[in-house]
C-alpha cells in the first residue's frame, strides 16, 4: 500500500494557491482588510465594518489575516443583506473561505449569491459553524458578465462569517492531501460523531471520483466507514480537503481488506430485523425502485460516510421477493453537479435513450443534482444515469443535466411509461405546493405540458389501478411526499384532478415511491420512517415494509387507496397463536404466547361506547367505537368503516410499529423503540362489551438471519 501525506505549507494560505498576493492577479473581491467595506452596500441590521478576526472563538481557524465579514455569530437574530462592488466575471470559480450555518437547510435564507442584472444567478450556503472551509460557485456560464457578490442572511437563527472572496480557474482546495496506491478493496474512515464535518473530493488519476462528507476528530473514532474499491484496483487514487488547517483524523484513514467489527453488521440489539437498514451511514427516501428480470431495486439515500444527513449518494440493495435484501456498492454518488437527491428509475424497454448495449434493456435513473450541497455550488437540475448490466453497474450521462434550473428547489424527477399516450412521463417536484409534467420520447430531452398544485411537497409519483379490480374503470394516481393524493385522469400530458386529496398512511410513512415494472400488474410501494428512536447507532434510519397498493370505493363513495403488507412478507412466519370467540373484559387477556417480532391479526366486535385496548410491547392501541378511530403514542387516525366490526393487522419490529386497519384503509407507521424485555400482547375492553371474533399471532424470523 502507498499512501502520501502531503501538506502545503504557507504563512498566507491564499497567497500560496493562487502563487502570488497581487490582488489584481488572484482576482481579488474582497479580503476585508480594511476597517470599513469600501464600495459595499448593506440593508438591515447588517454593518458595513469588517469583523477582527482575534474576536472570533478560538475553535474557528482558517480565516486569513485580520478581517473577516461577519453578520452576528454572537448576534444571529441580526438580518440584512451586504453586497459587493460590481465586477467582472474573468475567471472559472469565485472561491471564499467560510463558515456559518448550524442547520442543514439553512440554506433558503442564509447564504452568499451571484447577482446579475439584479437576478440571483447562483447561490452556495456556509459549512457548518465552527469549521473553516473553502467554498465556491462555477461561474464559467456567466465569463464576461457584470456582477454583484451578495452576502444574504434572512435567518434569526443562522449567519455567515467569510473571508477571501476571489476568481480563479481552479478551486481552492485545502492544505492537505492524501494519495494512494490502490491494492486492497476498502479505503476507511475514522468517523466521530459530532466532530467537525469536513468535506472530501476522492479523485481517481486526476479526475473527480466522488464528494462526501465525513464527521472527525482527534482520538478513538466511534466506527469506521469504508469505501469499496473494487473498481478502482491498480489506480492511483487521491483525497482532497477543502480545510484551509489540518484536518483531524486525517492521519488515520487508511486501505485495508477488511472493514472494523463487519463481523456485527445485522447483529446489533437495535437493527430492525425485517426492515430495510444500511450496514451503516444515515439513510431517508427510497429512490429508483425498479423491478427487472426478476430482481427488486430498491435504491435510496444514503450517507455511507456518517449518521448524518450530508451529501447524499444513492444507495443500492436487492431482492428476489422484497423480504430478504443484499446491500450493493452506492449506485451513485455526489460529483461537481451536487448531491444525488431522490428520483425514480424505469427500464427502457424500446431502448428510447438509445443507451443499450447488449441483449439486457437498460435501465435508466432519474435523480437530482443538488448543487447547494456540493462545491462548487449550483443550482438544483435534473440528471440521469443508467445501467446496462441490470444494475450491477451505473455509468452518469454524459449529457447532464437533463433538465436546468426551473424555480425553487425543483426535484425529485419521477418517470414512467404512459401505454395510451405511447410517451415518457416525468412527474417533478418545483417548490412550495407545486408540481409539474413533462413528455419525452428518448428520456433526455424533456418538454413542460402541466403545472399541478395539491396540499404535498417533494417526492411526487404517478401510477394507475383499476378501481375495485374493474380494468375497464382505471384511475391515475397522482402522489405526494408526505401520503396527500389525489385521483383523475391523466393523457399523459394533462393530469385532470377529480375531488379532494386524501391519505391513507400516518405517522413517519413519508416520501414514498411505488417500484415500476412491478410484475403482474402489481403497485409495490415502499416509504422511509422518518424517525428513529436510538440516537446511538451507526446506521440510521429504515425503510417501511413493502405494501400492496389498490384503488377502491370508499364507505363514502369516493375512490381512495388501500395499502396493505405484500404476501411475501408472511414467509417470515413461524409459530403461532389461534384462538376464536374471545370475550374482553376489563381484567386483561394474555394469550400463552410470547415473539420479540410479531404479526398479529385481529378481528373485533366493539359495540357503540365501547373501547378496545391492544397492549403490545407495553405500548396502547386503543379503538374507540364512537369516535371511530385508531390510536397509539401521538397518533389517531379516523376509520372509514364505521362498523362494529373492526379488522387490524399490526406488525411489530425492534424500532417500528405498523397498524393497517379495515385491509388497508387507512394505515399508521410509528418508528418507536418497543420495550425488548416486553414480549407479550394484551387484550381489554372498557365501556360496551368487547370481543374479538378471531385472534392470530404469529413469530416472525429475521430477514437478516442469512447474513
Amino acid at each position: 500500500m502507498k499512501k502520501t501525506l502531503n501538506k502545503i505549507l504557507s504563512i498566507s494560505v491564499i497567497c500560496v494557491y493562487f502563487g502570488s498576493c497581487d490582488s489584481n492577479k488572484l482576482g481579488l473581491i474582497s479580503d476585508f482588510e480594511t476597517e470599513e467595506l469600501v464600495g459595499w452596500n448593506s440593508t438591515g441590521d447588517l454593518s458595513l465594518q469588517s469583523y477582527k478576526t482575534e474576536l472570533l472563538p478560538k475553535n474557528v481557524e482558517g480565516f486569513v489575516g485580520a478581517g473577516v465579514l461577519n453578520t452576528g455569530h454572537d448576534h444571529p437574530e441580526k438580518m440584512g443583506t451586504l453586497t459587493s462592488p460590481e465586477f467582472i466575471i474573468n475567471k472559472k470559480y469565485i472561491n471564499f473561505l467560510i463558515t456559518g450555518n448550524r442547520g442543514y437547510n439553512a440554506e433558503r435564507d442564509c447564504n452568499v449569491r451571484i447577482v446579475i442584472d439584479g437576478e440571483v444567478v447562483k447561490f452556495a450556503p456556509p459549512t457548518r459553524f465552527p469549521l473553516v472551509e473553502w467554498g465556491a460557485i462555477d461561474l464559467s456560464e456567466f465569463e464576461g458578465k457584470t456582477a454583484h457578490f451578495e452576502v444574504f442572511d434572512k435567518s434569526r437563527k443562522h449567519f455567515i462569517i467569510i473571508d477571501q472572496i476571489s476568481q480563479s480557474d481552479e478551486l481552492a482546495l485545502g492544505v492537505e492531501e492524501l494519495s494512494f496506491k490502490v491494492s486492497k478493496k476498502y479505503l476507511l474512515f475514522p468517523v466521530s460523531k459530532g466532530g467537525a464535518q469536513y468535506r472530501f473530493r476522492l479523485e481517481k488519476e486526476g479526475d473527480l471520483s466522488e464528494q462526501f462528507v465525513v464527521e472527525m476528530k482527534d482520538g478513538e473514532p466511534d466506527y469506521w466507514a469504508f469505501k469499496d474499491l473494487s473498481n478502482f484496483q491498480g489506480k492511483e487514487i487521491k483525497l482532497r480537503t477543502y480545510s484551509p488547517t489540518s484536518v483531524k483524523g486525517l492521519d488515520k484513514i487508511y486501505l485495508s481488506n477488511e472493514v472494523p467489527d463487519e463481523d456485527k453488521f445485522y447483529k446489533e440489539k437495535e437493527r430492525p430485523q425485517f426492515h430495510f437498514t444500511s450496514k451503516t451511514g444515515w439513510i431517508n427516501d427510497p429512490n429508483g425502485l425498479v423491478y427487472n428480470k426478476g430482481v427488486w431495486h430498491l435504491m435510496y439515500q444514503h450517507n455511507p460516510y456518517g449518521v448524518i444527513g450530508s451529501l447524499k449518494h444513492w444507495g443500492h440493495a436487492v431482492s428476489t421477493n422484497l423480504v430478504d435484501w443484499t446491500e450493493n456498492p452506492s449506485s451513485l454518488v455526489p460529483d461537481d453537479l451536487g448531491s444525488n437527491h431522490s428520483g425514480g428509475a424505469v427500464v427502457d424497454f424500446n431502448n428510447s435513450a438509445g443507451l443499450q448495449t447488449g441483449d439486457d434493456k437498460t435501465l435508466v435513473a432519474f435523480w437530482t443534482s443538488a448543487g447547494h450541497f456540493s462545491t462548487p455550488s449550483s443550482r438544483f437540475t435534473q440528471s440521469i444515469s443508467y445501467s446496462t448490466d441490470n444494475g450491477k453497474t451505473w455509468r452518469k450521462y454524459a449529457g447532464n443535466p437533463i433538465i436546468d434550473f426551473i424555480a425553487g428547489r425543483n426535484r425529485d424527477p419521477n418517470v414512467l411509461w404512459h401505454e395510451e399516450a405511447k410517451i415518457w412521463v416525468m412527474s417533478l417536484y418545483i417548490d412550495d405546493n407545486e408540481y409539474a409534467i413533462f413528455n419525452s420520447n428518448n428520456l433526455t430531452d424533456w418538454i413542460l405540458t402541466d403545472r399541478i398544485i395539491m396540499p404535498a411537497a417533494e417526492c411526487p409519483d404517478i401510477f394507475q389501478l383499476n378501481l375495485d379490480g374493474n380494468s375497464n374503470n382505471r384511475k391515475w394516481i397522482f402522489w405526494g411526499g408526505n401520503g396527500n393524493y389525489v385521483v383523475g385522469d391523466f393523457d399523459g400530458k394533462t393530469f385532470d384532478i377529480e375531488g379532494e386529496a386524501h391519505k391513507t398512511h400516518f405517522g413517519d410513512y413519508y416520501a414514498a415511491m411505488t417500484y415500476s415494472n412491478a410484475p403482474d400488474n402489481r403497485i409495490v410501494q415502499t416509504a422511509w420512517l422518518r424517525k428513529w428512536p436510538f440516537p446511538n447507532t451507526n446506521f440510521r434510519m429504515q425503510m417501511s415494509i413493502s405494501n400492496d397498493i389498490t384503488l377502491r370505493t370508499s364507505p363514502d363513495g369516493n375512490p381512495v387507496l388501500y395499502s396493505y403488507p405484500v404476501k411475501e412478507l408472511e414467509s417470515l412466519r413461524t409459530d403461532s397463536f389461534v384462538q376464536k370467540n374471545i370475550s374482553l373484559t376489563q381484567t386483561p387477556f394474555i394469550p400463552d404466547f410470547k415473539a420479540e417480532l410479531m404479526d398479529l391479526n385481529v378481528i373485533a366486535e366493539v359495540k357503540k361506547n365501547g373501547v378496545l385496548k391492544m397492549k403490545v410491547r407495553g405500548e396502547e392501541i386503543v379503538y374507540n367505537r364512537n369516535e371511530n378511530t385508531i390510536s397509539y403514542k401521538k397518533e389517531k387516525i379516523e376509520l372509514l368503516t364505521d362498523s362494529d366490526t373492526q379488522e387490524f393487522r399490526i406488525l411489530v419490529d425492534r424500532a417500528s410499529v405498523e397498524i393497517f386497519c379495515n385491509g388497508g384503509e387507512k394505515a399508521l407507521f410509528l418508528a418507536v423503540g418497543v420495550d425488548a424485555n416486553n414480549k407479550i400482547v394484551e387484550f381489554t375492553s372498557e365501556g360496551a362489551k368487547s370481543d374479538l371474533s378471531k385472534l392470530e399471532i404469529f413469530s416472525l424470523n429475521s430477514s437478516w438471519a442469512k447474513m
